[in-house]
């Protein structure tokens, strides 16, 4: 319930600061996908949202609890559904792992520390971006590679070309090394 929760709070930031694509039909594609590679995932006991955001950076991510952000940025790389379905089935292992739950307790537990220690002095601005910091930072390269297996194996049982997924997952490492 606790993760549940603090996915809605996240995700009522998240839609404060980015528009939802408005494309009916793409929506209700990249949820058909999403939810067919779902019904894959090693967590059943919560319900997977989809949403895909109206900006043209190449991302996606996924928050506690189930909910999954796409850009419609990565839509454009796709070169087909079993793409789609390799990243989605990426995002839903962090879910799965509860991954992102975890960076997010290191984040609150930086907060709490500070307000036990500092006996309710307001948190300099300083130790708020360390906060913020640990919670956006990127996942360790092992959470990574399990996304990237587990995602396959989901998107493999949904009925996808495993080939076609690992195509995807290389051309997203190749471009995030050419930005280093």
């Amino acid at each position: 319930a606790a993760e549940v929760k603090l996915g809605k709070d996240v995700k009522e930031e998240v839609l404060k600061q980015y528009k939802l694509y408005e494309d009916k039909s793409l929506v209700d594609y990249v949820r058909q996908v999403g939810a067919k590679v779902a019904a894959y995932a090693d967590r059943q006991n919560i319900t997977y949202e989809f949403y895909v955001l109206d900006d043209p950076l190449i991302n996606a991510f996924a928050l506690p609890g189930g909910t999954i952000f796409i850009t419609r940025g990565i839509l454009t790389i796709f070169e087909d559904e079993a793409e789609l379905a390799g990243v989605l089935g990426h995002e839903i292992t962090h879910v799965v792992e509860r991954h992102s739950m975890k960076h997010m307790q290191g984040a609150q537990a930086a907060s709490i520390l500070w307000s036990v220690l500092s006996k309710g002095r307001e948190m300099p601005l300083s130790v708020q971006l360390g906060a913020d910091l640990l919670l956006f930072k990127p996942y360790g390269r092992g959470d990574e590679l399990k996304s990237d297996a587990v995602g396959m194996k989901y998107a493999y049982q949904a009925g996808y070309q495993a080939n076609r997924v690992a195509k995807m997952f290389e051309e997203l490492q190749r471009r995030d090394e050419s930005h280093i």
